[in-house]
């Protein structure tokens, strides 16, 4: 089952009040993040994607939160 982008990034960032900032946040980790970005990008992440399959949501989990 996917995940949506914004509900993982409103999960991680509990305390950002609004879910577009929340999901603001989790893009700015993502390209501040290199090991991050590269191992998205080899799961099939792009930017933009607004499902995110299991492997790269635990991917975010494991290394944000």
């Amino acid at each position: 089952m996917r995940t949506r982008f914004a509900d993982l990034a409103e999960s991680l960032f509990a305390d950002t009040p609004k879910r577009r900032s929340a999901s603001q946040r989790l893009s700015r980790w993502i390209r501040a993040d290199p090991e991050l970005r590269e191992r998205l990008h080899r799961a099939g992440f792009r930017k933009g994607d607004r499902l995110l399959t299991p492997q790269q949501a635990d991917i975010i989990r494991e290394l944000i939160g």
